[in-house]
């Protein structure tokens, strides 16, 4: 019998994810107001209190609402520098997680509570059209530029080929080798019906030279679907599909590496 997606991935005990971001987006006024943002930061605040009491306010409340559609505005912690975040704002949510993370059957949940917050303290008399969905995954491996030959890491460990003719690199004026690449890869997806983005590029990640990578799948328009309670469909399929991405793009050592228990000497 063939293993599962899930089988495949394991329990990894040194997991490179840096990052997991859902973000949903409804449709703002003509002129980019959110009719609901009067009343959406304390309603929301009044639900989460129990598990996200630490308030804080974030540098775009200080610029009108009206000037800042879509950026978030509000964050709800468990407590100052702890995650999971809610993050609020005209027209967007957020649900962010990073240190603790330990799989999508923790991370659903947060999103779900966060919904169905974002759904109750909604004012009836306003109509709530959601617009955008995405759930992206940030991930980053430790990489000594001076050590490795970039291309040929990303060849080996993301299964991920990048070829430029050697002809620029003739002469003396330009050297052999490349020490620094942003590449960002766009596809339409069927389920979820959307795009989906790789994105890789060199970065930094706890204080260290890092190869990072962004999985992301975003639906817009008419396929996010209208309501709240539908959206679980959605978050599964999309959670699924780069889960498959992540087993195919680390398969071999750089997968072994991440189930590999951290020794101490």
């Amino acid at each position: 019998m063939a293993m599962t997606i899930h089988e495949k991935l394991g329990r990894l005990a040194r997991p490179p994810l840096a990052e997991a971001i859902f973000e949903l987006r409804w449709e703002l006024q003509p002129n980019q107001t959110d009719p609901a943002w009067q009343l959406l930061p304390g309603l929301c605040y009044g639900q989460l209190r129990d598990d996200f009491p630490a308030k804080f306010n974030l540098p775009a409340s200080n610029i009108p609402a009206q000037m800042t559609p879509y950026v978030v505005r509000q964050q709800f912690r468990p407590a100052a520098d702890k995650w999971p975040v809610i993050q609020l704002g005209p027209g967007i949510l957020t649900v962010n997680h990073a240190t603790g993370y330990t799989d999508w059957n923790s991370f659903l949940p947060v999103v779900r509570k966060a919904l169905g917050v974002l759904n109750d303290a909604f004012p009836d008399d306003t109509p709530f059209e959601p617009v955008h969905l995405e759930l992206r995954y940030l991930n980053a491996v430790p990489y000594q530029f001076q050590k490795d030959h970039l291309l040929k890491f990303m060849k080996s460990n993301l299964h991920t080929t990048i070829q430029i003719s050697p002809r620029p690199f003739d002469g003396e004026r330009v050297s052999d080798g490349f020490d620094g690449f942003n590449l960002t890869l766009t596809f339409p997806t069927n389920k979820p019906k959307g795009t989906g983005q790789f994105l890789f590029a060199d970065g930094i990640h706890q204080g260290e030279p890092a190869v990072v990578w962004h999985m992301a799948i975003q639906s817009k328009a008419d396929h996010v679907p209208d309501k709240v309670g539908l959206f679980d469909c959605w978050l599964n399929d999309a959670h699924l599909l780069i889960e498959h991405w992540f087993v195919d793009l680390t398969q071999g050592p750089l997968l072994k590496s991440f189930k590999q228990e951290v020794t101490h000497d």
